[in-house]
């Protein structure tokens, strides 16, 4: 299955997207951000690239910030999670 690689700023998806590039990783490693300009970041180095948002506090409008910084899908906090938030995660193509 894919890895999972979290970043918690700019500065670390640039170092990852030389790790992934030098190691032919982009296929393997699935990239999991709380930081929206992470994510958009990250896509812009490596095209192609798996990612995710993750969200501990959020709303219904986690579904467009995930869209709008071309993540995949959705890592929630199950607690907080609502049938309307899932329901617009769906609706977007988002995996949550």
């Amino acid at each position: 299955g894919p890895l999972q690689a979290e970043i918690k700023d700019v500065a670390a998806a640039q170092a990852l997207a030389d790790v992934m590039h030098a190691r032919d990783l982009v296929e393997r490693v699935e990239v999991i951000s709380f930081h929206d300009e992470a994510l958009v970041e990250i896509s812009r180095l490596v095209p192609g690239v798996r990612t995710c948002l993750v969200a501990s506090r959020f709303g219904p409008e986690v579904v467009e910030r995930a869209t709008s910084c071309g993540a995949m899908g959705l890592v929630l906090n199950i607690r907080r999670l609502t049938v309307e938030t899932v329901e617009r995660a769906r609706e977007a193509g988002l995996r949550v």
